[in-house]
Protein backbone atom coordinates (compact mmCIF):
# COMPACT_ATOMS: atom_id res chain seq x y z
CA UNK A 1 0.00 0.00 0.00
CA UNK A 2 1.20 3.31 -0.82
CA UNK A 3 0.98 6.41 1.82
CA UNK A 4 1.44 9.62 0.02
CA UNK A 5 1.92 12.22 3.22
CA UNK A 6 3.87 14.78 3.97
CA UNK A 7 7.19 15.18 5.37
CA UNK A 8 5.61 16.44 8.97
CA UNK A 9 2.88 13.57 10.09
CA UNK A 10 1.36 11.62 12.98
CA UNK A 11 2.29 7.89 12.70
CA UNK A 12 -1.28 7.38 11.43
CA UNK A 13 -2.94 5.92 9.33
CA UNK A 14 -0.10 3.99 8.60
CA UNK A 15 1.01 2.64 11.94
CA UNK A 16 -2.58 0.83 11.88
CA UNK A 17 -2.45 -0.34 8.07
CA UNK A 18 0.69 -2.27 9.41
CA UNK A 19 -0.51 -3.98 12.53
CA UNK A 20 -3.28 -4.99 10.14
CA UNK A 21 -0.50 -6.71 7.71
CA UNK A 22 -0.30 -4.60 5.20
CA UNK A 23 3.24 -3.58 3.78
CA UNK A 24 3.11 0.11 3.86
CA UNK A 25 5.27 2.46 1.82
CA UNK A 26 5.22 5.90 2.30
CA UNK A 27 5.84 8.49 0.13
CA UNK A 28 6.77 12.06 1.18
CA UNK A 29 5.14 14.45 -1.56
CA UNK A 30 5.10 17.46 0.16
CA UNK A 31 6.58 20.05 3.16
CA UNK A 32 5.73 22.92 4.60
CA UNK A 33 7.87 25.45 5.98
CA UNK A 34 6.66 27.86 8.67
CA UNK A 35 7.58 31.18 8.01
CA UNK A 36 10.04 32.80 10.26
CA UNK A 37 7.92 36.14 10.91
CA UNK A 38 4.51 37.42 11.01
CA UNK A 39 3.94 38.77 7.61
CA UNK A 40 3.63 42.55 7.71
CA UNK A 41 -0.27 42.57 6.84
CA UNK A 42 -1.32 40.10 9.32
CA UNK A 43 0.78 41.73 12.29
CA UNK A 44 -0.57 45.19 11.18
CA UNK A 45 -4.59 43.62 11.54
CA UNK A 46 -3.19 42.66 14.78
CA UNK A 47 -2.30 46.00 15.75
CA UNK A 48 -4.17 46.98 18.72
CA UNK A 49 -6.77 45.12 21.25
CA UNK A 50 -9.44 46.03 19.16
CA UNK A 51 -8.25 43.60 15.77
CA UNK A 52 -10.13 44.17 12.49
CA UNK A 53 -9.46 40.31 12.37
CA UNK A 54 -12.62 38.53 13.33
CA UNK A 55 -11.53 34.98 13.54
CA UNK A 56 -8.56 32.35 12.47
CA UNK A 57 -8.81 29.22 10.93
CA UNK A 58 -6.34 26.25 12.41
CA UNK A 59 -6.34 23.22 10.36
CA UNK A 60 -2.83 21.48 12.02
CA UNK A 61 -1.51 21.27 15.74
CA UNK A 62 2.01 22.51 14.10
CA UNK A 63 0.11 25.85 12.29
CA UNK A 64 -1.53 26.77 15.39
CA UNK A 65 1.51 26.69 17.60
CA UNK A 66 3.63 28.43 14.96
CA UNK A 67 0.66 31.81 14.89
CA UNK A 68 1.29 31.37 18.33
CA UNK A 69 4.69 31.83 18.73
CA UNK A 70 5.36 34.25 15.71
CA UNK A 71 1.80 36.30 17.17
CA UNK A 72 4.00 36.31 20.49
CA UNK A 73 7.39 37.61 18.52
CA UNK A 74 5.46 40.19 16.83
CA UNK A 75 4.24 41.99 20.02
CA UNK A 76 0.83 40.92 18.91
CA UNK A 77 -0.23 37.78 21.30
CA UNK A 78 -2.72 39.89 23.25
CA UNK A 79 -4.72 40.46 20.14
CA UNK A 80 -4.70 36.95 18.63
CA UNK A 81 -5.70 35.62 21.63
CA UNK A 82 -8.74 37.99 21.49
CA UNK A 83 -10.13 36.92 17.83
CA UNK A 84 -12.29 33.78 17.88
CA UNK A 85 -10.16 30.84 17.19
CA UNK A 86 -11.64 27.55 14.73
CA UNK A 87 -9.40 24.83 15.00
CA UNK A 88 -10.36 21.66 13.01
CA UNK A 89 -9.83 19.14 15.44
CA UNK A 90 -9.15 19.14 19.67
CA UNK A 91 -6.05 17.93 18.67
CA UNK A 92 -4.92 21.06 16.42
CA UNK A 93 -6.76 22.89 19.66
CA UNK A 94 -3.75 21.94 21.88
CA UNK A 95 -1.49 24.40 21.98
CA UNK A 96 -4.17 27.82 21.79
CA UNK A 97 -5.82 25.98 24.56
CA UNK A 98 -2.37 25.20 26.79
CA UNK A 99 -1.43 28.64 26.11
CA UNK A 100 -4.78 30.02 27.75
CA UNK A 101 -6.79 31.13 24.67
CA UNK A 102 -10.24 29.94 24.33
CA UNK A 103 -11.42 28.02 21.44
CA UNK A 104 -14.14 29.45 19.79
CA UNK A 105 -15.06 26.49 17.50
CA UNK A 106 -14.16 22.70 16.92
CA UNK A 107 -16.27 20.55 14.91
CA UNK A 108 -17.60 17.15 15.68
CA UNK A 109 -15.62 15.88 12.51
CA UNK A 110 -12.32 16.89 11.42
CA UNK A 111 -13.33 18.21 8.04
CA UNK A 112 -13.00 21.36 6.27
CA UNK A 113 -16.71 21.81 5.43
CA UNK A 114 -17.73 20.98 9.22
CA UNK A 115 -15.11 23.36 10.37
CA UNK A 116 -16.48 26.28 7.61
CA UNK A 117 -19.88 25.46 8.78
CA UNK A 118 -18.96 26.68 12.30
CA UNK A 119 -18.64 30.02 10.82
CA UNK A 120 -22.16 30.43 10.23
Amino acid sequence: MLHLAGAERKAEPAATLVRAGYDVQVEVVYAAEPLAVLPPPVAAALGGTESPLDAVLHYSRRSAATALVLAGHAGRAEPFGSIRHYCLSEDVAVPLAAAGIPIHFVPRRPREDDLLAGLD
